[in-house]
């Protein structure tokens, strides 16, 4: 059978194909880092499966390694935020690694903890060769920088320098590295530090499919929308999410998990909760919100990911919005997606003003997170002028200089902002309209009624300013000409 198909690779296959060395190309990143019953750690995080692999391989081929004079590292570190999956990568790495497992984890008070340390480290030892799990190696001691040389650490140097020579291989999981004392963490204890990070995009799509492949569902499942909503959240949120979308599904008597409940349960585990019921509040919200997402999908169509009218946090009676936006990490580096935060950070605020005719009392964090996004692009970064530049000593004059060359940036780009959102006013309607109606409306809902507006010749699609008049630097006009 070709080994590419098979979702599971027996550990007897494995070491066959380890010792011949007859792996397909590419085969060994996809398939041998993965745990028997076919969990988790198989979806994403290609680049840590090549580096565990390699390491496997050197379990398997120490003589080729050696012929080079290369060492087989002594231990390796994996290293990220809690439920992204370290734990279940570094189980499914001691399972394929095929030698003894050994886990140690803070389950005992400290005199009896290390003094367990070392038994542990003596079994392993003893059936050698053996690998070794220090699971939330920074727990094993108080978490701050007066522990560092705590007993624990201290013990755990001592049994590394003396037992990795027995055939001992040692992989720790870490939540912070600045909890732990370099000596410990150096070349020639650990090895090697494996960074992992929360799952995006592809991984993410990956990951909501394993997960919602154990459950009942709908025919409509949106898994790319779904991904982009929990994009950047960790493993044990995604599972959980979907978790809940079962249970949401459940209680409201259906026998399949549908794309409503995916929504709300994704959103809910971040702490956010659509409105249901309709309040007195709902118009002004539809319309704040409806004016930043205006400005991002005018200017970069397919920004933003939902926008949803949610419960207030201080008022289960009054409605309140929030807007998700993806982010392009070129786009970062450029500044492109900092001015576009700016202008539909001003959305908001010009569009309650325009349709409302009012001041728009919901928009201070709008306010203050544009005035901090202009001080750093334009102050920091100098995208206008080197004239705002610090120097060693700042004087008065720089810091009210500063301050008026933040107030008029702030001006200007509100000029601009309330220019974008008359010339399409009517897909600000339709947005306003939508949000009232369905209470959450996605990219999918925003695409479609820019589209149709489209075909109608009544949007103006402004996304070609970005790459003509972004940055000018050669006078106080930054931002877009409309």
């Amino acid at each position: 059978n070709n080994i590419n198909e098979l979702k599971i690779i027996n550990l007897d296959t494995f070491n066959e194909k380890m010792k011949y060395n007859i792996f397909n190309k590419g085969e060994e990143i996809n398939h041998i880092i993965k745990l028997r019953n076919g969990d988790i750690a198989c979806c994403g995080y290609e680049h840590v499966k090549r580096e565990l692999y390699r390491i496997i391989d050197m379990f398997h081929n120490p003589e080729k390694y050696k012929a080079l004079g290369v060492k087989i590292p002594k231990g390796v570190v994996l290293s990220g935020e809690p439920g992204i999956g370290k734990t279940l990568m570094a189980k499914s790495f001691m399972k394929e690694s095929g030698r003894k497992e050994f886990i140690i984890r803070k389950d005992r008070p400290d005199g009896d903890f290390v003094e367990h340390i070392r038994k542990t480290f003596d079994e392993a030892a003893e059936n050698a060769p053996a690998i070794l799990l220090l699971d939330d190696m920074d727990k094993f001691a108080n978490n701050d920088a007066e522990h560092k040389d705590a007993d624990e650490y201290a013990a755990i140097q001592a049994l590394m320098d003396e037992y990795t020579k027995k055939g001992v291989f040692v992989i720790a999981t870490i939540n912070d590295s600045t909890d732990l004392p370099p000596s410990l963490l150096r070349p020639g204890r650990f090895d090697l530090t494996i960074n992992m990070n929360n799952p995006e995009k592809e991984d993410s799509e990956k990951i909501i499919q394993h997960y919602l492949s154990q459950k009942e569902l709908d025919h409509n499942i949106d898994y790319p929308l779904i991904a982009k909503i929990m994009c950047s959240s960790s493993c044990a949120q995604i599972e959980e999410a979907i978790n809940y979308a079962g249970l949401l599904a459940v209680y409201s008597g259906n026998e399949k998990v549908g794309q409503k409940e995916l929504l709300n349960a994704c959103l809910k585990i971040q702490n956010i909760e659509v409105m249901e019921k309709r309040t007195a509040s709902d118009y002004e919200v539809a319309v704040h919100e409806a004016g930043h997402i205006l400005v991002y999908e005018i200017l970069k169509p397919g920004s933003v990911v939902c926008s949803a009218l949610v419960q207030n946090r201080w008022n289960s009676k009054v409605s309140e919005g929030i807007t998700m936006y993806s982010y392009d990490a070129e786009s970062l580096r450029s500044g492109k997606d900092e001015e576009l935060d700016i202008l539909s950070s001003l959305g908001g605020k010009a569009a309650t003003e325009i349709v409302l005719c009012k001041t728009d009392m919901g928009c201070a964090d709008d306010i203050n997170h544009a005035m901090n996004s202009i001080g750093c692009l334009h102050i920091s970064y100098c995208a206008t002028s080197l004239d705002v530049n610090g120097f060693t000593e700042e004087s008065e004059w720089l810091k009210a200089y500063r301050d008026r060359e933040v107030a008029m940036q702030l001006r200007n780009y509100y000029e601009k902002c309330k220019r974008i959102i008359h010339a399409n006013r009517l897909f600000l309607d339709h947005l306003i309209r939508n949000l009232i109606d369905c209470r959450i409306i996605t990219f999918r809902d925003i695409e479609r009624i820019r589209q149709d507006l489209m075909k109608e010749g009544r949007i103006y699609d402004l996304s070609d300013f970005m790459e003509e008049e972004s940055f000018r630097i050669d006078n106080t006009e930054v931002g877009f000409c409309v």
